[in-house]
């Protein structure tokens, strides 16, 4: 016969019974009984407090902003919350305020220099290259040095009207503003003196070169690019090899700028 295996009697938990009497549980409220408040999800418009009754409602962030009035926040950690909210956004309006560019004015404005004069340190001259028929116009200082026409530009004076006057003054030639080509500037420095010189070229003149008088300046004569005299003055040969660089022509060094031809749209109409 073969023997039935049993198992251990497993606990069981009894049913719940329903009252015979009809009434309710005691775990369970009355339906007619008015609900209790629950401390971990109040109402909406309101918020906790200790002991878990409903406070004022409180008004949104969104309505403080729309101007609906001050905030109903009770002092508090949700009141400063609160404040700090605001304090960021003004800060952020600020900030936006200041970098918005303001309308500019239809010119602008420059602020006038000091009255003071300033310590002279620098010598802006000229100097001009006349290339003719018989080669390019030298003149000889009284000092025997043999050099281009040139000079000093006077106070509220371009470069090209102090061509046209130095070869006026020095020369006698004549010339127009348009028949002057501006070349570059030459910088370098002697004697504790920055020299500026501001090489040009002329394309056409009217009359002869003749020796001026009360200029220190004179004997002018042609002279082949190849044949020019030993001795030249620093700038004049400055010039020359700046406009001609193949020249063979020896003198100290100098920083030459050669200006930009004028193009559009930069060009004036």
């Amino acid at each position: 016969m073969t023997r039935r295996r049993t198992h251990p009697r497993r606990a069981s938990r009894p049913r719940r019974t329903e009252p015979s009497n009809g009434g309710t549980d005691a775990r369970r409220p009355p339906a007619n009984a008015p609900a209790t408040p629950d401390p971990r999800n109040p109402p909406p418009g309101g918020h906790r407090a200790r002991g878990g009754h409903q406070q004022h409602p409180v008004p949104t962030c969104r309505q403080h902003a729309r101007g609906r009035g001050r905030c109903g926040v009770r002092p508090g950690r949700r009141g400063r919350v609160h404040e700090r909210s605001r304090a960021v956004r003004r800060r952020g309006r600020d900030r936006d305020a200041r970098r918005r560019v303001p309308d500019r004015p239809a010119r602008v404005s420059s602020r006038p220099r000091s009255s003071r004069a300033p310590v002279a340190h620098a010598a802006v001259g000229v100097g001009a290259i006349l290339l003719g028929g018989q080669g390019i116009l030298l003149g000889r200082h009284h000092r025997g040095t043999p050099e281009l026409p040139g000079g000093s530009v006077e106070a509220g004076e371009s470069f090209e009207a102090a061509v046209i006057r130095e070869l006026a003054e020095e020369t006698g030639l004549v010339a127009h503003a348009e028949d002057v080509g501006l070349l570059g500037a030459l910088v370098d420095h002697v004697d504790g003196v920055l020299r500026v010189t501001v090489g040009s070229i002329v394309h056409a003149w009217r009359g002869e070169p003749m020796m001026q008088p009360g200029e220190c300046v004179g004997d002018w004569a042609w002279y082949p690019l190849d044949q020019l005299p030993d001795g030249l003055f620093v700038c004049s040969a400055q010039n020359l090899t700046a406009w001609r660089p193949d020249l063979a022509i020896d003198h100290p060094p100098a920083h030459f700028t050669r200006f930009a031809p004028v193009t559009p749209p930069y060009a004036p109409a």
